[in-house]
């Protein structure tokens, strides 16, 4: 059985974390179904593996002194004048990576409360309750350090900044978890229960993934605010896709199949003729992701003058710095160990021969992250008042004309909304003449 892997990203209650339905699709002859009947379940294995952050730059000399210090522990990077943060904008700051040789590393911010990170290292993310298992939460612990930082990749500004699938990167990535063997250290958090007791997944179960969407208008976003709906989305397991879908388009396809718009044409190209396709909804995993809005890397300790935005000459550039944290989970293993049959209420299980295979679910780019973060965006208000003021200067010359103008249409409308009352006033006036 040859198995390819897709994922259906939703956006979680948090403007950086979100949820990836999980599915591999796959071709089942149509002898075998004329014979045995429709699927009716599957009993298949997989790991879970959320990766510690990755830092994505489109910097050269960033990518490439970082990589020089991958994986090794601070004692061994402490000359490495780089100074990585991310986190809620001006809300808190979370000192990723900061190999100082000095005690003092790191600063986060809360409101008019500063409080100094000492003695070296990198955060953790927390684990809760997620699906089963655990999601990562965006708020860190000083307490709770990584010793090394393990992943840069290198991509470009439009790929950072742009909200779709970064092409290759999750090539990349599982090609760097293969040259180091998928080594635990690489991952946050694992979660092998799913490889250790296989998974019996029905066609006829009935499961529910809940999508978020941001519902602050324009104002919302300029001033941080806004609220998140939740909506639930149901899905069975196990699916067929309907043949006459061949020729459906990308979006309809993805939204009816609950897969990667970027997956379409491969599983549309996947279905023949004597073969049906079917996809396999097996697990939910979170993803998070930190925008270049809310990353910066600073060149120095002493002054924490983020290089993104820094015009001046120094050794990393001068502003023109992007970068983006990411965390996703690489599934590791996955395997079909068997299928069952039903027609007309006979199940035929037959054991399936199948590689297990690897997957990283797919990096996005993100833009400015300015949705639903309690902060307002300061620049997007400074823009709007100076178009403001553009616009005011520019009317400056005519704006006597514009304010008589203003001031005849008032006294026409309210002349005009009196008008009634004057009428009315007229004919009590006349009739009370007549009676004399």
């Amino acid at each position: 059985l040859d198995v390819a892997h897709t994922y259906f990203r939703l956006a979680a209650d948090s403007e950086y974390s979100f949820y990836d339905l999980q599915s591999v699709y796959f071709n089942v002859p149509d002898n075998l179904i004329e014979e045995y009947g429709d699927i009716y379940s599957l009993l298949a294995k997989w790991k879970e593996c959320f990766t510690t952050p990755i830092l994505i730059t489109n910097d050269k000399t960033v990518y490439s002194k970082t990589c020089n210090i991958l994986r090794k522990p601070r004692s061994e990077t402490s000359n490495y004048p780089l100074f990585i943060t991310y986190g809620s904008g001006f809300d808190m700051y979370n000192n990723l990576f900061a190999p100082f040789s000095s005690s003092l590393i790191g600063k986060i911010v809360t409101g008019s409360t500063v409080s100094y990170i000492v003695d070296g290292g990198y955060f953790k993310p927390k684990g809760f309750e997620f699906d089963g298992w655990f999601s990562p939460d965006i708020n860190y612990s000083s307490s709770e350090r990584l010793d090394v930082l393990n992943y840069c990749f290198l991509a470009s500004r439009e790929d950072i900044n742009t909200p779709k699938e970064i092409e290759g990167l999750s090539d990349d990535i599982k090609k760097y978890l293969d040259a180091n063997n998928w080594d635990d250290s690489l991952f946050s958090l694992i979660n092998s229960e799913n490889y250790d007791t296989p998974v019996l997944l029905r066609t006829d179960d009935l499961k529910s993934i809940t999508e978020y969407q941001y519902e602050g208008n324009w104002l919302d976003k300029l001033l941080g605010k806004g609220e998140y709906s939740s909506n639930s989305i149901s899905y069975n397991p196990i699916v067929s896709v309907d043949s006459a879908d061949k020729s459906l388009g990308a979006y309809d396809f993805s939204q009816k199949y609950l897969c990667s718009e970027n997956d379409v044409s491969n599983i549309q190209a996947q279905m023949k003729n004597g073969e049906t396709t079917y996809l396999l909804r097996y697990t939910v995993t979170p993803y998070v992701a930190f925008g270049d809005d809310d990353v910066a890397i600073y060149r120095e300790e002493s002054e924490y003058v983020p290089i993104n935005n820094d015009s001046s000459s120094h050794e990393y550039g001068n502003g023109d710095i992007d970068a983006m944290i990411v965390q996703t989970t690489a599934i590791k293993g996955f395997d079909i160990i068997e299928v069952t049959f039903s027609k007309e209420g006979e199940y035929t299980t037959l054991a399936v021969v199948q590689d297990p295979t690897d997957y990283v679910t797919p990096v996005d780019g993100v833009g400015g992250n300015d949705e639903g973060d309690g902060e307002p965006n300061w620049w997007m208000i400074i823009i709007a008042l100076f178009c403001v003021i553009i616009v005011l200067l520019f009317l400056a010359p005519f704006l006597p004309y514009i304010v008589s103008l203003v001031a005849k249409l008032i006294s026409s409308f309210i002349s005009l909304l009196l008008l009634p009352f004057k009428v009315i006033a007229n004919l009590i006036k006349n009739k009370k003449n007549g009676g004399k």
